[in-house]
């Protein structure tokens, strides 16, 4: 039974990391749409000899931020259904009922963490931006 949960648990994060990847590729997608619509599109010579678009690498910075600490938001997620699971399945077993517990407690420090890694990151990007005159995402 253990060799099907890692299977389980591998497959999920490979969805995850394939779904956040695919959204952060469509926001790119979108912005470097809209820059085009704006700016017309004219791209200078070393955009087009290196492939690199125009983006301010803090926003791309910002933006592999917000996808990680997302991206770890799921992943506490799925931990605290496993330890639900754990929880509803233990049958009485004063054992399985305190790993359950010990798993869900840890999950919810961890979202905690999360959460205020998020709140920090997006301070420091908004303090950045401020200074910078930049507008942030």
């Amino acid at each position: 039974m253990p060799r099907v949960k890692k299977i389980i648990l591998s497959l999920l994060l490979f969805f995850a990391i394939i779904f956040f990847l695919t959204i952060l590729a469509n926001h790119v997608n979108a912005q470097d749409r809209s820059d085009q619509l704006f700016f017309g599109g004219q791209e200078d010579e070393l955009q087009i000899a290196t492939g690199l678009g125009d983006r301010d690498p803090r926003i791309i910075i910002a933006l592999l931020i917000r996808v990680a600490l997302g991206f770890l938001g799921i992943l506490v997620l799925v931990i605290i259904m496993l330890a639900g699971f754990k929880w509803m399945t233990a049958g009485g077993d004063e054992e399985r009922l305190s790993d359950a517990r010990k798993t869900f407690f840890s999950a919810i420090v961890g979202l905690i963490m999360i959460l205020a890694a998020f709140a920090i990151a997006e301070f420091a990007i908004q303090a950045i931006s401020s200074a910078t005159g930049t507008s942030p995402i």
